[in-house]
């Protein structure tokens, strides 16, 4: 008896290869989609732990310290790298600080420089201002006239301040600050033989690294243990706003330290200006500051 063959369903054979084709079509999807979620996922990775810490860095001029240079609404890019970039030492989001590494640095930060740095006793802060005096360097400011090193300093191009009147001596901080010598690593400095102003910017420094230094009766006091010196561990900066009459800087706080530097203020690529209407679109944006480099 002859063997008799049921031929498969043609519409069973189409639909196999219907089947066939949607899974590919769901696969290439899947694929495309994966794609996309894994550049984005290099992307932000490339932002966050290569090119924030150690390239560039966005950062937007919050307040008028620093007018007539920079402006409110003034964006900028940093220059990470040129001072010794270091790695994040902090996980994003959180207070929560990690072990970092420093790459070398390129240079050193020189009087004159705008810098970004972390703001002491404000650490989820970034603040800018105009580096004056560098470790080793004696600072004076005589009637918001600055000295360094007995030597008169010229004030950069666009500083802000009222000069057409008397100062009082009594004028305080802002007007009448110093002689500080600015620390360098390994420097000794004796309790002793610090003036008023040197003792005021150490006591703020170590309180900043957790530390208190305070006399009692005819010596001093470090974390209430008797003290007469502290060895600094690391090099320290004095910045200060250019709009002199309007910066809280280390005239306030202290020494900046080396390690707390951002890195170095580069080309002004956006600058907003609040007070125009917003329907004054023209006028709000400062074409004329765009592209700047900053001095």
């Amino acid at each position: 008896m002859k063997g008799y063959h049921v031929p498969c369903s043609r519409s069973n054979d189409f639909g196999e290869e219907e089947l066939k084709v949607t899974r590919k079509k769901q696969k290439k999807r899947k694929s495309i989609i994966r794609e996309y979620m894994e550049s984005i996922v290099v992307a932000v990775f490339l932002v966050m732990f290569i090119i924030r810490p150690f390239v560039v860095q966005a950062f937007r001029i919050p307040s008028g310290s620093m007018e007539d240079a920079l402006l409110v609404g003034d964006f900028l890019l940093v220059n990470k790298f040129i001072y010794g970039a270091k790695s994040i030492d902090r996980i994003p989001l959180t207070k929560i600080d990690i072990p970092y590494f420093t790459l070398p640095a390129l240079t050193d930060p020189k009087p004159g420089d705008i810098i970004v740095f972390r703001a002491p006793h404000e650490p989820d802060k970034d603040f800018i201002k105009r580096c004056i005096a560098v470790p080793g360097q004696t600072l004076e400011i005589k009637d918001k006239i600055v000295y360094i090193d007995g030597k008169k300093m010229e004030n950069p191009p666009k500083a802000k301040h009222i000069t057409n009147y008397s100062i009082p001596k009594a004028a305080g901080l802002r007007d009448n600050f110093g002689p500080a010598r600015v620390p360098t690593e390994g420097d000794t400095l004796r309790f002793a033989n610090l003036n008023e102003y040197e003792y005021e910017l150490l006591r703020m420094y170590l309180e900043y690294k957790g530390e208190a230094l305070a006399t009692k009766g005819n010596g001093f006091t470090l974390n209430g243990r008797s003290a007469n010196f502290y060895i600094m561990d690391e090099d320290c900066y004095f910045m200060m706003g250019d709009n002199r009459d309007n910066s809280r800087d280390s005239r306030f706080w202290g020494w900046l330290p080396r390690k707390d530097i951002r890195g170095k203020a580069l080309i002004l690529y956006w600058s907003w200006n609040s007070e125009p209407p917003l329907y004054d679109i023209f006028h709000k944006v400062r074409w004329g500051r765009i592209g700047w480099l900053i001095k």
